[in-house]
């Protein structure tokens, strides 16, 4: 079960592709001004696998209530995860977000992922840094 922060409504800005071996950005404003609605939760899950249920039961009421017709592959819904890792009882760590998730299976990869990285740079001693992220479902 997850605690729902906040429910607000936007419109979507576009988005940039970054071409690193190019080296030039490009803009795709192809839904710029589509609304959406972006759901803030509290951070309630310990796992991708507990995110990815609640994404799961949360796609069923926005079809149900006929707000979204659930196809996350063709951007009807996206995960932005804010992921962080910390000991029991102690505050939440560093996060790094990670955006624009657009399966269950992505986003049960993406945060499991992420947090096997944070946990494996804590153990070397090393700094979490607050950063945006993109996950590559082929090489992680």
């Amino acid at each position: 079960m997850a605690k729902i922060l906040q429910i607000q409504l936007e419109q979507d800005s576009g988005k940039s592709l970054h071409d690193d071996e190019l080296r030039r950005s490009l803009i795709d404003l192809n839904r710029a001004g589509v609304g959406l609605m972006e759901i803030v939760t509290a951070p309630d899950f310990s796992t991708g696998t507990e995110a990815a249920a609640f994404i799961k039961e949360l796609l069923l009421i926005l079809q149900t209530i006929k707000v979204c017709d659930g196809k996350m592959s063709e951007g009807s819904l996206r995960v932005d995860a804010n992921v962080s890792v910390h000991h029991p009882g102690q505050p939440l760590g560093v996060r790094t977000e990670v955006k624009n998730l657009n399966s269950i299976t992505g986003v049960t990869k993406a945060i499991d992922f992420e947090i096997k990285r944070q946990i494996s740079e804590l153990e070397k001693g090393n700094e979490i840094f607050n950063e945006t992220k993109s996950f590559d479902y082929v090489t992680g």
